[in-house]
């Protein structure tokens, strides 16, 4: 995975079993760029080397996520990554209007 920047967006998790491995695995099934670097295609997928977030993952809802974006050009796919310490990360539980 290759480096792009820091981002924040809005997303729609799909409750899955993946959460409940190591790092947690959250499918994003919609989303909305808020802050950022701008991904050229959809970003597929949470990652979360933090167990807090693994109910939001396994249950599924709506969120703010603010996280490392990183980009796979093998498999051409972008997915934000929290629970690091490269910067302030975090996902927020939200209602969406």
């Amino acid at each position: 995975m290759d480096y792009i920047g820091f981002d924040r967006v809005k997303a729609s998790i799909d409750g899955r079993i993946d959460a409940l491995n190591y790092p947690s695995i959250g499918c994003i099934h919609e989303w909305e760029f808020i802050r950022g670097v701008q991904p050229r295609s959809d970003i597929e997928y949470l990652l979360s080397f933090e167990a807090l977030y693994t109910p939001l993952f396994y249950e599924g809802g709506r969120c703010i996520a603010r996280g490392l974006l990183q980009y796979s050009p093998i498999d051409d796919r972008y997915r934000v990554v929290v629970g690091i310490r490269e910067t302030i990360n975090y996902v927020k539980p939200i209602l969406w209007s």
